[in-house]
């Protein structure tokens, strides 16, 4: 396919560089900030409707005329950021916005970390913007700082970012992505000229206006408007008109149904309205008030003129406002070939009807508050751990969102209500605390959606201490509707089932909860209570779903040695860092963290494998394996058998290895124990019968006192099941820490679909899943 540019959210303008033609002596200003024209180029300024034609030396390459720019003109360009998304961040708000950063080619960015706390532990490397191709990621949206600026100031009349909602706007841009910009207009309407969209961006002369900064103040004086008065081409009433019109519709409309038919109308249409209607025309040729009001609610990107008309006595000394309107539109709109100082003020008004568009969008999506929440709630709640519950992701229209359902500690005594909401295909679109008849949402419910209520009653002193949401697995073997190679699989997934445990230790559910369906638990760790729910949802493939969801935790109280600052919280327990299959459920009647003789183990950087190509490891199922769930069973092992499945071969120092990945694994135990054979996913795979010549047994002396305490694996999916005297280069050992523990078994994630054919005459190949992902668990041993 090869390369491709990315464009500024915001102004459809290049993150690369950009050049002028014959500058190659230039130093840049370090210090060049928000620029005024220097008065050469308002000298320089000449008939901006023609086109200069210039014959370009083919040896050159493509840049911008030194006659119309000047370097320090498009510095502004290398001023770069991006809006992204941090769904590990703590904190309640999730968007960050980067550190200054440049276009790496191929849809990336890398950017500084930036001063932004959302930002922290952010890999801020070839980041992918519009489109992230990595299932694990998140896209960013590249902009340049001045535009967002300009931006700020359409949505908050302040160019201070800090007054943006990062994560509303984040939702909304993300809605509006297309491959290389967002999918807006960025040509202002009665205008032919637009930033180009191709695959590179082209530093055409005649096109220089886009390059200039929007916050390029032209210099603009009261004199110079005064001179508006005279030889501005305006005619002067003629009242002898009048008389020769026999019938003006217009004339019996009142003054307020013509000011709502003027406030819909641009400028070309409103004259054309004028030429029509002598009443409309005489009525407001010199009326000084509207044509104030025109200005000031058409041209509010006109900032130099808003300075000069609002100077004391200004008024006194106009003639004509409607000569000052109608210059100020001719001079400020966006044309090939634009010249001049006004060239920032014409790609300002460009720009800020892009803005328009964006803010229509975020002002929808501004979420209107339910009520006040206590301020030492509001101040120390925080959402430490959001995982991904619905699968596929890509949203039309998805928004980052949270829910307070506790809005004081009163709260926690009263009687209270849960209503969740469901589609017609049983996911789960929302759900809603009720308190004192104050409704508090997170998703979406039954009001805008074809969705059914079902509502749970709690009892005075009764209160969440834990959600399970039990989600369908995904199938990656699922057929795909791409025609591409490799096809990612047609799958789907969400919530279709809901747990929630009690303070009083009583657990109650909606929905599916006992058909099998896997389990993402949302538990509040010691210290913290549930005040509500955090996460982003959004309208996927039709259906409104929560893409990404977890519990708004605060503490009850703060410690006394810093009243000023929240208790921290701990990293996520190892029992939502996964979606578990029922595996891990079932361990001797209580969860496997529950479990007392069994400890979890994730080694970070040590055997954890992979991530998967096709899906976020928060929607890849997790399962348990465990060969010894007490020390009864660890003594009465005697093999371990995997099913593994070739998937190539490689070169190594000791010749050519052949490449195998597991596909399921089985326990076998002492005939006098009576245990039946334990196994990882099933006995069989896609319902065929393992092969024999396909199994690999590694035999353990459980009765004997023989422990497994070493594992290892080669990063890449690879598995060691044979002697250590047969190992090749690269593999890893991950011994147990504790000389009195053993291993217990594993835990597994197969997601990668593949298909191995020796052959090689068959290309694509959906037969297997790959292992992505090992943990193991321990348990105490004798000593």
């Amino acid at each position: 396919m090869g390369s491709w540019h990315c464009y500024c959210m915001v102004c459809c303008g290049p993150m690369t560089e950009v050049f002028i033609r014959d500058n190659e002596n230039y130093i840049k200003d370090p210090n060049a900030g928000i620029r005024t024209v220097r008065e050469e180029d308002g000298q320089a300024e000449g008939n901006h409707d023609q086109r200069e034609e210039e014959k370009e030396r083919t040896d050159e390459r493509p840049g911008y005329d030194p006659k119309v720019l000047q370097p320090v003109d498009i510095d502004w360009t290398e001023n770069c950021r991006v809006l992204g998304i941090n769904a590990r961040c703590t904190r309640l708000s999730k968007a960050f916005i980067s550190g200054q950063g440049s276009y790496d080619d191929y849809g990336g960015m890398t950017c500084g970390q930036g001063d932004d706390p959302n930002c922290e532990g952010v890999e801020v490397e070839a980041m992918s913007c519009y489109i992230d191709y990595n299932s694990n990621g998140d896209s960013v949206f590249p902009f340049h700082m001045d535009c967002f600026k300009l931006l700020c100031r359409y949505l908050a009349g302040s160019d201070d970012i800090g007054l943006i909602d990062k994560d509303v706007m984040y939702g909304v841009v993300r809605s509006l992505a297309g491959s290389a910009c967002l999918n807006l207009d960025y040509a202002l309407p009665g205008t032919n000229v637009e930033p180009s969209q191709d695959q590179f961006w082209d530093c055409i002369p005649g096109e220089d206006l886009f390059v200039v900064s929007p916050l390029r103040m032209a210099p603009l004086s009261t004199a110079e408007i005064e001179k508006l008065q005279h030889g501005a081409g305006l005619a002067s009433l003629d009242q002898v008109l009048g008389n020769k019109v026999k019938s003006d519709p217009f004339s019996n409309l009142p003054p307020e149904i013509t000011d709502q038919i003027f406030s819909a109308l641009d400028d070309e249409s409103l004259l054309n309205l004028f030429q029509a209607s002598w009443m409309l025309h005489s009525t407001h040729h010199n009326n000084h008030d509207f044509w104030m009001r025109r200005l000031r609610d058409e041209m509010e990107w006109f900032f130099e003129l808003h300075e000069v008309v609002q100077s004391p006595g200004f008024s006194d000394r106009i003639s004509s406002m409607k000569a000052i309107y109608l210059w100020a539109s001719l001079k400020s709109k966006p044309r090939f070939g634009c010249k001049g100082k006004y060239m920032g003020v014409a790609n300002r008004r460009r720009i800020w009807f892009a803005c328009g568009q964006i803010a229509t969008c975020y002002r929808a999506k501004i979420a209107v508050s339910t009520g006040e929440t206590d301020e030492f709630i509001q101040t120390n709640a925080a959402s430490p751990y959001t995982s991904i519950i619905s699968w596929p992701t890509a949203s039309s229209d998805q928004a980052f969102a949270h829910s307070f359902w506790i809005s004081s500690w009163d709260d926690l005594y009263t009687s209270k209500t849960l209503d969740t909401f469901w589609d017609s295909e049983g996911y789960l679109t929302g759900m809603a605390v009720t308190i004192s008849n104050q409704r508090r949402l997170l998703g979406f419910d039954n009001k805008e959606h074809d969705v059914q209520k079902r509502t749970l009653q709690f009892q005075k002193y009764e209160w969440i201490s834990g959600i399970i949401l039990h989600i369908p697995p995904i199938d990656p073997l699922a057929p795909s509707v791409s025609p591409t190679y490799p096809k990612p699989p047609n799958t789907l997934t969400s919530p279709k089932g809901i747990s929630i445990r009690m303070s009083t230790g009583v657990t109650i559910s909606v929905g599916e909860t006992g058909v099998g369906h896997c389990q993402r638990p949302l538990i509040s760790p010691s210290g913290q209570t549930v005040v509500g729910m955090a996460g982003n949802v959004g309208i996927i493939q039709g259906k409104p779903r929560i893409i990404r969801a977890g519990l708004l935790l605060c503490p009850r109280s703060l410690p006394t040695a810093s009243l000023a600052l929240p208790s921290e919280i701990p990293n996520p327990p190892l029992a939502q860092a996964f979606l578990w299959t029922q595996s891990a459920f079932q361990v001797q009647g209580r969860p496997l963290w529950e479990n007392e003789q069994l400890r979890l183990r994730i080694f970070k950087g040590g055997l954890a494998m992979q991530p998967s190509n096709y899906f976020h490891d928060d929607i890849v199922p997790h399962e348990a394996f465990l060969w010894a769930q007490n020390r009864s069973q660890l003594q009465a092992l005697k093999t371990l058998t995997i099913y593994s499945v070739q998937t190539g071969t490689r070169p190594t120092s000791r010749g050519v290895e052949i490449t195998k990945t597991i596909g399921n694994l089985r326990a076998d135990f002492d005939d006098a124990s009576g245990l039946d054979p334990l196994f990882a996913r099933s006995a069989e795979v896609n319902g065929t019968p393992i092969p024999d010549n396909m199994l690999e047994t590694f035999e353990i002396d459980g009765p004997g006192g023989e422990r497994i305490i070493e594992l290892s694996a080669r990063m890449g999916r690879e598995f060691l099941w044979q002697a250590h005297g047969n190992v090749s280069d690269g593999w890893r050992f991950i011994t147990v820490p504790d000389g009195h523990e053993a291993l217990a078994g594993l835990i597994l994630a197969w997601s990668d679909p593949f298909g191995y054919d020796p052959a090689g005459s068959t290309f694509d190949l959906r037969t297997h899943t790959r292992l992505d992902y090992l943990g193991i668990v321990t348990t105490k041993c004798e000593e």
